[in-house]
C-alpha cells in the first residue's frame, strides 16, 4: 500500500515532528489545564499564569506550533505524486 512504500527516513521525521507536536500539544494541558487551553478566562475562569515550558521555547503559542508540527508529520508520511495531484497541499496548505 501506500504506507508501506515511505521510507525509514520519512518515517523517522514523521514521528519526530509529531512526537514534538503532541509533546507541546500535552504540555499546554498540564501548564495551564483545560480552562487555558479553550479560553475558559474568557468566562470568567481562573487561568494560572505560566512562564515555565512550554511558554519558554521562544514562541508565544505553543499550542499552536504543536499542532502545526503534528500536521507537517502527517503530510511528510501522506504527501506523494499522486496525493500532491489529487490536491493535497492545498487542504493541506488550508
Amino acid at each position: 500500500g501506500m504506507m508501506a512504500s515511505v521510507g525509514h527516513t520519512r518515517w523517522a521525521a514523521a514521528l519526530f515532528l509529531m512526537g514534538v507536536g503532541q509533546l507541546l500539544n500535552l504540555s499546554i494541558y498540564r501548564a495551564i489545564g483545560k480552562d487555558g487551553v479553550y479560553y475558559g478566562f474568557k468566562l470568567g475562569r481562573p487561568v494560572p499564569w505560566c512562564t515555565a515550558f512550554p511558554f519558554n521555547v521562544g514562541f508565544r503559542h505553543p499550542q499552536y506550533v504543536g499542532g502545526m508540527l503534528s500536521q507537517l508529520g502527517v503530510f511528510a508520511l501522506i504527501a506523494m505524486p499522486a496525493t500532491l495531484r489529487a490536491g493535497l497541499l492545498a487542504i493541506m496548505a488550508w
